[in-house]
């Protein structure tokens, strides 16, 4: 077998075609007698349309086979490729201390080859596995530079990803992001639909600017779809459904996560989707849907006791502490102390105290709530990077620590906390120029920003400050043919419903989302009644 059979196959999955790159893989592997470099190379391009297409069983099989095949083989060559390939799957399946672990040896194996390939390869499982950014970001940028001088240009991309992902988490920079811009741009002019999308997801899902982020996400989500790449459909979903809950259109954002849950119902564990179930526990807490977010966070509990990892171990302490902060703050407090604890992403660790500070501030413990909320604006104030997969936004860090502080009575730095929880506020604000994104983002519930601007209007007008001070939330620019697009593709999509049920919640939904309206009811009329 040569590079010529190889490559229909690797062109078959770059086009998004990845159920007739299984089966032309599999195929092939039926010929008797082939050498085991052959072998292993066919394995480890079905494992990537098999993860594409979130068989995750079958793609371990394979992993595993090609494990055992290099072992008896003996050479580093085939024994970096294997464990390469395995350290993906591990990735996907969420088990990123694995993952870096294969990864780490899969490198060590590449080297002892001396096949630069299969370095840069190694390398690049190693940057994704690992969630130090600087680490990250060396391994990337070594791999980008291989497989740049090899010709290899989709693999290219995807080191200029990852690159431009750790880059960017540690700095917000346009050079930052030009690396990105790269990646988008080689996976647009080499038809490579998933690098695409992929590319999209990685720039701009968690954006300041969360218009752009929801095109750049729905754009994501057409191209999985064409190419039906379920693990890309699944990102463009969450990513989507986060942007949505960053708006504050949580039905919606709900209605998203649950369909990114649903592309992983088939894997033989749900570990990786812990995380996502989470966040729709908070997004269901949002609608009002109370049953549904206790449900919510019983899965997180019934995932984490049948399969414990330490992001379970987090995500069941904060998602069970932030369904109780409001009802019961001394049962939330010692589940809110134990997730703050064992935070380590970035947005974990502005948002998870502020939580703690208002659990603390309920049960008047002014001095822990005042400890919480500072150490939240302090990370806050170090961060350079993005923020991160939080559903509140900075603005709201900033509110629960001018409440904390004015709780403790010092009411000048209460009053400047709340001036600078209004300027993030207006930096958030200032990229959405639709009408109706715009008022759904200054009611978003999660981030209290009605009673942030109620506050702040309030303590403005009594400091006699001039009017602009206190309405400049009102006046940004807007764009009425936004509204009009939305309203269009809304039209465009009212015989997607296939129930009434489904079609009612269609017609609360993008009403919601068209006007910003906080509440939304439907009146149904009997058959033959005439409401004119």
């Amino acid at each position: 077998m040569t590079a010529a059979t190889l490559q229909p196959i690797r062109e078959l999955a770059r086009a998004g075609r990845h159920e007739q790159a299984i089966q032309a893989a599999s195929s092939a592997l039926s010929a008797p007698g082939l050498p085991a470099a052959e072998r292993l190379s066919l394995f480890a391009l079905r494992v990537e349309s098999l993860l594409a297409r979130l068989e995750m069983a079958r793609a371990a099989q394979d992993a595993q086979a090609m494990l055992a095949l290099a072992h008896s083989s003996r050479r580093a060559a085939h024994q970096a490729l294997a464990l390469a390939t395995w350290a993906l799957v591990q990735t996907r399946q969420g088990d990123s201390e694995a993952a870096l672990k294969s990864a780490t040896e899969a490198l060590h194996a590449a080297r002892r080859s001396r096949s630069a390939d299969l370095i840069a390869l190694a390398l690049l499982r190693q940057a994704v596995a690992t969630d130090d950014p600087a680490s990250s970001a060396a391994g990337a940028a070594e791999s980008a530079r291989l497989f740049e001088a090899l010709g290899d240009i989709a693999q290219q991309g995807q080191a200029l990803r990852a690159l431009a992902g750790a880059k960017l988490d540690e700095a917000d920079t346009p050079e930052h992001r030009a690396i990105g811009q790269r990646a988008l741009h080689l996976a647009r002019t080499n038809g490579d639909r998933d690098g695409e999308a992929h590319a999209l997801l990685s720039l701009f899902s968690i954006d300041s600017d969360l218009a752009q982020g929801v095109r750049a996400a729905q754009q994501a989500l057409q191209l999985s779809r064409q190419g039906g790449n379920r693990w890309l459909e699944a990102m463009a979903l969450h990513s989507l459904s986060m942007l949505y809950a960053r708006l504050g259109l949580y039905r919606r954002a709900a209605r998203l996560m649950q369909g990114a849950i649903g592309l992983h119902a088939t894997q033989p564990t749900a570990v990786f989707g812990i995380h996502r179930w989470g966040m729709l526990a908070r997004m269901q807490r949002a609608t009002g849907r109370q049953d549904a977010a206790t449900a919510a966070v019983e899965e997180i509990l019934r995932i984490q006791a049948e399969t414990p990892t330490a992001m379970g171990e987090f995500v069941a302490a904060w998602s069970e502490g932030a369904s109780w902060a409001d009802r019961d703050p001394r049962r939330a407090l010692p589940l809110l102390r134990r997730a703050a604890r064992l935070s380590k992403m970035g947005w974990a660790l502005q948002l998870v105290p502020s939580l703690l500070a208002g659990a603390a501030l309920r049960l008047g413990d002014t001095t822990a709530a005042l400890r919480a909320s500072t150490r939240a604006t302090r990370h806050l104030a170090q961060r350079q990077g993005r923020s991160g997969g939080g559903l509140s936004s900075d603005a709201w860090v900033w509110w629960r620590h001018a409440e904390v502080l004015g709780a403790t009575g010092q009411e000048a730095a209460a009053a400047q906390a709340l001036s600078t929880a209004y300027q993030l506020l207006l930096r958030d604000l200032a990229a959405l120029s639709d009408e109706g994104l715009r008022r759904s983002f200054l009611q978003q519930a999660l981030s209290q920003h009605a009673e942030l601007l109620q506050a702040w209007v309030s303590q403005a007008r009594a400091a006699g400050r001039p009017e602009a001070d206190y309405t400049a939330h009102l006046h940004g620019a807007t764009r009425l043919d936004e509204s009009v697009a939305r309203l269009v593709d809304t039209g465009l999509r009212l015989n997607d419903p296939t129930t009434s049920a489904a079609l009612h919640e269609f017609l609360i939904e993008e009403v919601t989302v068209l006007l910003g309206a906080r509440r939304v009811r439907l009146v149904l009329a009997p058959p033959g009644d005439n409401l004119a």
